[in-house]
């Protein structure tokens, strides 16, 4: 008995791609099976993944992207610049609302020396009083000629501290700014519902920031600039209608449009 020699290099069949392809359909026979492996080698394609006819899609759509010119693109670009606008204006809006009320309250030793009581009696109960009268208030009307009201009742108020002789009418003009505070907090914070919760932050940012610009702001004039009290006045009561400038130009208005249409 002789042991068999090991075989030769050349006795031993050699690996070769052709010997492997891919069943074009899964759910032939076993025999279709067993043909398909001793068969022509097949293209791999596409074709064996995607049960779709890729003859009628268009090569190029796999590998399509965006382009910064692109409807998706534009549309993203300007929901966020109207964001910045909305929080830039409602900063804005909360704080000139606020800034008036703060200037007097600055100013009121110099306008009304011995007054100190009343005169935040005038700034304080008028404001409570319109926010309270305020949710019983028509809501359908528009919300700019409540602003302009606003601005317009803040600027009587700036005239009647500024040129009054009798301490009376110039606390009457303490109750004019106090009112137009609260009409215009009132109305700026319903306005509030037509735009994102995020704007509420910025607007109660602007009224925090009041108090560190007003006195800021009358400081400058009065003791650097060394202005009088009037004189500061007459130089800051423009500043109500910057609210109506900032709602008429900054903020955004399609969603108050679409819900009060």
């Amino acid at each position: 008995m002789h042991a068999s020699s090991p075989s030769t290099p050349s006795q031993i069949t050699p690996f070769s791609p052709t010997h492997i392809s891919f069943p074009s359909n899964s759910y032939t026979s076993a025999n279709s099976c067993s043909s398909d492996f001793v068969s022509e080698p097949k293209a791999l394609t596409l074709s064996n993944f995607y049960p779709v006819n890729l003859s009628q899609v268009d090569e190029k759509s796999f590998l399509t992207f965006p382009s910064p010119s692109s409807s998706s693109y534009s549309s993203s670009y300007s929901r966020l610049v109207s964001a910045h606008r909305n929080h830039v204006g409602f900063f804005l809006l909360g704080l000139l609302n606020t800034l008036s009320f703060v200037i007097f309250l600055s100013s009121a030793e110099e306008l009304l020396t011995g007054w100190s009581g009343i005169v935040l009696l005038a700034s304080i109960v008028p404001s409570l009083f319109v926010k309270c009268l305020a949710p019983f208030l028509s809501s359908s009307q528009s919300f700019g000629p409540k602003i302009l009201v606003t601005s317009f009742v803040s600027l009587l108020a700036f005239k009647f501290v500024i040129w009054s002789v009798n301490p009376w009418l110039k606390v009457f003009g303490l109750v004019l700014a106090s009112m137009g505070a609260g009409l215009g907090e009132s109305s700026l914070l319903a306005l509030t519902c037509h735009y994102p919760k995020s704007v509420i932050n910025m607007w109660n940012s602007g009224t925090g920031a009041a108090g560190i610009v007003g006195s800021f702001v009358y400081l400058i004039l009065t003791e650097w600039a060394k202005f009088s009290s009037n004189h500061t006045l007459l130089l800051l009561s423009p500043f109500p209608f910057l609210m109506y400038f900032c709602y008429a130009f900054i903020l955004t208005h399609e969603k108050e449009e679409k819900k009060t249409a």
